[in-house]
C-alpha cells in the first residue's frame, strides 16, 4: 500500500479488488477496493485490458504491455485518455499452483506518449518540408546511423527505396573518400559537434562524382542528449571547379611572374654594369657618358618596375613583404623623396612643413616608394594645374602621412576595391594614362608591413585624400 507506484491485486474470475493502492485510485480517478473490474470501469474504457487480464488468468504466463490506452470517463462524462506500461503477472496464494487472479503493476507514461507522438507529428511536417527543398536532407538517429532521405537523394543518387539508409548513404559516397567520411562523421557523433565535410556523390543522371558540401546538427533533448542528427548535402561541383581553375591560374600567373622577373633582372643588371663601364672607361666623351647615364637609369627604372611586380604578386598571394626597420627621421624621408619627385614632375608637389622632428622606427625605403607611388597617381590622376600637397600628422604614437590632389573625385564603389591587386578605377580605366594596377596594392602592403594601414577619402568638393597610417614604431606591430 506505500508503494509509490500504482499496483493493485484482482481475484478469481470477475477480478475483485483485494488491493488497490492510493497512486493507483489517483491514476483511475475511483475508488476500486472491494468492487470487481465491471463495477469499477464501464466496458468499454478497459477493453484494451480485459483480453490481457483473461490471458494471464487462464494460462499463468505474464502480460507485459507498452503504451496501452485506457479511456477513461470523468464524473461529468467526459472522456480522459491515458496511456500505461503495464505488467500482469499471475496471483497464487501460500506456494499454492492455482491461480487466484492478477498482480497488476502500472505505470503512467500519458506525457511521454503524447510527447512521441507530437514529435511524430513534427518530424512528420519536416520530412514534408525537407521534400520541397532542392538541396538532399536527410536524419540519423543518435548513434548515427542514417534512417531518412527526402526524395531529392532518391533522384540524384538513383539509390533503391528498399535498401537501408546507410547502405544508400555508402554506396553513393565516391571510393576515394570513403574512410575519410567515415572517420570525420565518427568523430562527429563522439562530439556531438557541426558536421561539415566537402564529399562527393555519384549522379544517377551523369554517372560522374560531383561535389557536395554535407552539413549536419545534432537535435537534442532538455536534458542536453543528441536524439537525432539532420542535415543536408548541397552541390557545389561547379564552384569547387572554378576555385581550382582559378587557384591553379594563380600559381601559373605566380610563377610566370617570379620566371619572367627573374629572367629580366639578368640582362638588365648586364646592361647597366656595361653603361657604367663606357662612363668609367670614356670619362673624355660628355656625349657618350650622357647617353649611358641615361641608360643606366633607365635600367634603374625597369628594375624598381621589376620590384613592384615581385611584391605586388607577394601581397596578393597574402604574404606580408620583408622590410628592414631602422631608427630615422620622417621629415628628411619626406624631404628627400619630394626633392626627388621635384625633380620628374615640376615644383607643384609641396611638402607642408611639419613643427617637430617625427623620430621613428620604420623602413626609409618602404615609406619612399609609397609616397611615390601616390604621387605618382596624383599626377597622373588628378589636375594638372593644382598642387600636389603633403602632409605629416603626429598623433601620440600614430603618424599619418597624407597626399592631397584635386581631380575628378574616386567613386564611392571603385574606394572599396581600389587597393586591390591590377584594380584600376572607372576613371584611370577609361582615361588616357595607362598603368597595371600594383601601385595601391603596394602601397596598402607596406602599410600592413609596418602595422598600419592605408585609405582613401575622395569628393568633387573636397579633392582625393590618400593617407597612410602607420605606428611610430613600426618594430611594435599595431
Amino acid at each position: 500500500m506505500q508503494a509509490p507506484v500504482p499496483l493493485a491485486i484482482l481475484k478469481g474470475p470477475e477480478y475483485f479488488f483485494t488491493l488497490s493502492n492510493l497512486p493507483y485510485e489517483t491514476l483511475i480517478g475511483r475508488s476500486a477496493m472491494g468492487k470487481n473490474l465491471l463495477e469499477v470501469f464501464k466496458a468499454e474504457e478497459i477493453i484494451n485490458m480485459t483480453p490481457h487480464l483473461n490471458a494471464v488468468y487462464k494460462t499463468g504466463v505474464p502480460y507485459i504491455g507498452k503504451d496501452i490506452q485506457l479511456n477513461l470517463a470523468n464524473e461529468d462524462g467526459d472522456i480522459q485518455y491515458k496511456w500505461m506500461d503495464v505488467a500482469y503477472h499471475p496471483f497464487r496464494e501460500n506456494d499454492e499452483a492455482e491461480i487466484k487472479g492478477i498482480f497488476a503493476v502500472f505505470q503512467d507514461v500519458t506525457d511521454r506518449v503524447i510527447a512521441k507522438r507530437l514529435m511524430a507529428k513534427s518530424e512528420e511536417k519536416f520530412r514534408q518540408l525537407a521534400n520541397t527543398l532542392p538541396q538532399m536532407v536527410w536524419t540519423t538517429t543518435a548513434d548515427g546511423t542514417f534512417d531518412w532521405f527526402n526524395d531529392i537523394w532518391f533522384k540524384y543518387t538513383g539509390s533503391s527505396r528498399l535498401q537501408s539508409a546507410n547502405q544508400s548513404w555508402l554506396r553513393a559516397i565516391h571510393p576515394e573518400d570513403t574512410e575519410e567520411v567515415k572517420s570525420s562523421w565518427i568523430a562527429a557523433i563522439n562530439t556531438g559537434s557541426l558536421y561539415s565535410k566537402k564529399i562527393r556523390f555519384k549522379s544517377a543522371k551523369s554517372g560522374e562524382y560531383r561535389w557536395h558540401m554535407v552539413q549536419g546538427a545534432s537535435i537534442k533533448n532538455e536534458y542536453g542528449e543528441i536524439e537525432k542528427w539532420t542535415g543536408s548535402c548541397t552541390d557545389i561541383h561547379d564552384q569547387t571547379l572554378i576555385v581550382e581553375m582559378l587557384e591553379l591560374e594563380r600559381d601559373v600567373r605566380e610563377r610566370f611572374v617570379n620566371a619572367l622577373t627573374h629572367d629580366l633582372r639578368t640582362p638588365l643588371a648586364a646592361a647597366k654594369i656595361s653603361a657604367q663601364l663606357l662612363v668609367r672607361n670614356m670619362p673624355d666623351q660628355p656625349l657618350l657618358v650622357k647617353v649611358a647615364n641615361r641608360i643606366s637609369s633607365n635600367m634603374d627604372r625597369a628594375d624598381k618596375m621589376i620590384q613592384d611586380i615581385l611584391d605586388a604578386s607577394r601581397i596578393k598571394a597574402g604574404e606580408k613583404v620583408s622590410l628592414d626597420f631602422e631608427k630615422c627621421e620622417l621629415n628628411d624621408i619626406m624631404k628627400n623623396t619630394v626633392e626627388d619627385l621635384i625633380n620628374i614632375h615640376g615644383d607643384r608637389i609641396i611638402l607642408k612643413d611639419s613643427t617637430e622632428e617625427i623620430n621613428g622606427y620604420w623602413d626609409a625605403t618602404a615609406i619612399k616608394r609609397m609616397t611615390e607611388n601616390l604621387v605618382n597617381n596624383a599626377v597622373k590622376y588628378g589636375s594638372p594645374d593644382r598642387p600636389i600637397t603633403l602632409s605629416l600628422v603626429k598623433n601620440e604614437e600614430i603618424i599619418e602621412i597624407n597626399i592631397h590632389n584635386q581631380g575628378n573625385p574616386i567613386s564611392d564603389k571603385d574606394q572599396k576595391g581600389i587597393f586591390e591587386a591590377y584594380h584600376r578605377s572607372a576613371s584611370a580605366r577609361n582615361g588616357v594614362q595607362k598603368g597595371w594596377g600594383i601601385g595601391l596594392t603596394l602601397v596598402r602592403g607596406f602599410a600592413e608591413a609596418h602595422g598600419g594601414h592605408a585609405n582613401v577619402k575622395s569628393s568633387a568638393a573636397e579633392g582625393t585624400t590618400f593617407s597612410i597610417t602607420i605606428p611610430q614604431d613600426s618594430r611594435i606591430q599595431l
